[in-house]
């Protein structure tokens, strides 16, 4: 997509991606916002408001119900507003911060093999593959990251930083405490990234508990509906939208991870559902395997994704390579699941 307010403007050159024309396009989605090549947010306004709509169906039915008021402003808030107020520090006023900070921040790379630098509008994520006890090289790209903020105009927020070690070995040695602008980092058991809690034995429990609990907020308004007598379409309508939505949110990362105990758990919330609206429902094993194997094909088929690598077809061209593996917590990742389920097929 190009920008260009000039009142002459020259065509451009095709730009060219390993043999294959880039297409030009007039907007594209970027951080869940609609972003156009004239910088207007009408796509995006309606695409939300669009959405509400859909959604103050499900309210109509509720005052129907008599439902208390505070119930209903409960819904709006957590189901409707939330739609709305997507990204509205963006757009309600015109402004195009994200895009342009992406921009803004998109030298700051790392320089070394063994750290990678993960950048999500305003966060920032630094994640290094500490070997043999040597932090040298983590260390130097905190500090390489924070001399270049400096050097921009940025300030880092010290206070809200903090820093998470992934250990399993037997026997470990305690760590000299990161220092970011002369202020302490705390060091921290789990951290939410991208809204997936992730903990320091990267076990996902914590995760799995955020998710049913926000489900079960949610299965309330569904017997409501039941209550209301709605055909169960709108209620199938509903569930998908409200609850599978939030169950399912990066299911195929922790999925295969998750212990028996918070499958049955997560799969107890659909079977609630099921009886509530009176018909089957999809499992959450189905979800995964078809989101999974979704996800795998989008990343084989694009040469430029850092995984793409990872997916290597065999010889005869049936089968992928399957990735080698010493623990189960590398066996349930997403990766070698991505290519069992593949394989699978």
């Amino acid at each position: 997509m190009i920008v260009d307010f000039r009142k002459v403007t020259a065509p451009s050159l095709p730009l060219v991606l390993m043999d294959t024309p880039v297409t030009t396009v007039d907007y594209f989605r970027f951080l869940g916002t609609t972003i156009t090549h004239d910088l207007r947010w009408e796509p995006s306004i309606s695409s939300l408001i669009k959405k509400a709509q859909q959604r103050m169906y499900f309210l109509r039915q509720l005052k129907k119900a008599k439902l208390p008021a505070q119930m209903m402003v409960q819904f709006y808030t957590a189901i409707i507003e939330s739609i709305l107020t997507s990204s509205i520090a963006v757009w309600y006023a015109g402004a195009t911060s994200p895009l342009l900070f992406s921009l803004y921040t998109n030298c700051c790379t790392s320089s070394h093999d063994s750290v990678k630098l993960i950048k999500f509008a305003d966060d920032t994520t630094l994640i290094g593959l500490i070997s043999d006890g040597d932090e040298s090289a983590y260390r130097r790209e905190v500090e390489r990251l924070v001399y270049w903020c400096s050097s921009n105009n940025l300030e880092l927020n010290a206070q809200k930083t903090v820093e998470m070690i992934v250990d399993f070995r037997k026997v470990t040695a305690p760590s000299l405490p990161l220092v970011l602008t002369d202020t302490p980092v705390t060091t921290v058991d789990s951290f939410r990234f991208l809204g997936t809690t992730i903990t320091h034995d990267l076990r996902w429990e914590p995760s799995i508990s955020s998710l049913i609990k926000k489900a079960q907020q949610r299965m309330y308004f569904l017997r409501q509906l039941k209550k209301d007598k709605l055909p169960a379409q709108i209620m199938v309508q509903f569930y998908t939208a409200i609850i599978e939505s939030i169950l399912t949110s990066s299911i195929a990362v922790w999925y295969a991870g998750a212990t028996v105990r918070d499958k049955h758990r997560l799969q107890r919330i659909v079977r609630s559902a099921e009886k509530v609206i009176g018909c089957s429902l999809p499992s959450l094993q189905d979800l995964y395997v078809s989101r999974t194997r979704g996800r795998a094909g989008r990343i084989a088929a694009d040469p430029s994704h850092p995984g793409h690598r990872l997916f290597e077809p065999l010889p005869s061209g049936r089968r992928l390579r399957s990735i080698r593996t010493r623990t189960s917590r590398h066996k349930n990742s997403f990766f070698p699941s991505a290519v069992r389920l593949v394989n699978s097929l």
